[in-house]
């Protein structure tokens, strides 16, 4: 190398901190002169590759190495904000798993007020008799076969011809089928047995036949369609799926006067404070119960209620 390069080359070297500096140097050092190296006119041979160079490195830095590791204050600051951010994000999630269930309950409950529109056109605008198999005329075997006709589930079918209609995605899972669970569903509809055989009549109909309907109630007799409710979430007893019906008396709204084998008979409001129904004008809504029973006078369960529409 002429002697006039190695000022410039030494200049450049300077302004590299004293690591840099060996290092620049031990690539630029002369190879020894002589015969084994080529002579004293033998140019230095200089590998620039990025293995050469990491070579180069460890002979200048015997302790140098690519790998470095997180420390343990590091791993449990990461874990940290893991953990909080979990307990931030799992009751967002959910409820977002609740509310997608909430939206497809009411689906199946918006299919079911549907297939009873569709019902009463079929039968002259009546509405069907006997809606569980619970109030079959008395003397009626205990069997599916027998009891089958009195469900809602039977006369509603031709219109759905699907079994998970009638599952609410957010209801326990239905028991097996045997005796009094042959018509297992999530859904129960408002009822009135004021007309059925004494055995089977419940009293408080007896007394308010102005709530519900059967098969002497026609369409045309309701008030106000899209504020009386046909059919919406409702109870169970334990071990036992709702059978399909729905009672409104007022303590079924009030969870401390209700026994539990009437807990089959109340609307449930199993979605975030409250349930899925369908009104007798075919439309389906999410209501809290206290927004169906205001007063005797001012609810949503009778045929005729002496409210004001609002």
């Amino acid at each position: 190398m002429p002697d006039g390069w190695l000022p410039l080359f030494r200049s450049a070297a300077a302004l590299l901190d004293r690591n840099t500096n060996l290092e620049f140097m031990h690539l630029l050092r002369r190879p020894p002169a002589g015969p084994a190296a080529g002579g004293r006119f033998a140019r230095p041979i200089v590998d620039f590759t990025e293995d050469a160079f990491q070579e180069r490195r460890k002979s200048v830095h015997p302790n140098y190495s690519h790998a470095k590791g997180f420390t343990l204050v590091e791993l449990l600051v990461v874990i940290a904000i893991i953990a909080i951010l979990v307990g931030i994000l799992f009751p967002v999630f959910a409820q977002a798993r609740e509310a997608g269930r909430k939206t497809a309950c009411l689906s199946n409950v918006r299919h079911l007020g549907t297939a009873y529109m569709m019902y009463l056109q079929d039968n002259d605008e009546t509405f069907p008799p006997h809606v569980t198999e619970r109030t079959a005329p008395p003397g009626t075997p205990d069997t599916y076969e027998a009891r089958a006709p009195y469900s809602y589930k039977t006369k509603l079918w031709p219109y759905i011809h699907e079994l998970n209609i009638f599952k609410c995605p957010s209801a326990p899972a239905w028991p097996p089928a045997g005796p009094r669970m042959w018509f297992t569903t999530d859904y129960g509809n408002n009822h009135n047995e004021a007309n059925l055989p004494g055995a089977n009549a419940q009293a408080w109909y007896q007394a308010n036949p102005d709530f519900g309907f059967n098969e002497t109630t026609k369409l045309g007799s309701i008030t106000y369609p899209a504020r009386f409710i046909l059919i919406g979430d409702a109870g169970r007893a334990s071990g036992l799926p709702s059978r399909g019906g729905l009672y409104p008396q007022p303590w079924a709204f009030d969870d401390a006067a209700l026994p539990d084998y009437r807990q089959q008979a109340r609307f449930l409001p199993r979605h975030q404070g409250g349930g899925n129904i369908a009104y007798a004008d075919g439309h389906a809504a999410w209501r809290k119960p206290e927004q169906t029973w205001r007063s005797y006078e001012d609810n949503e369960w009778r045929r005729n209620p002496t409210f004001v529409v609002r």
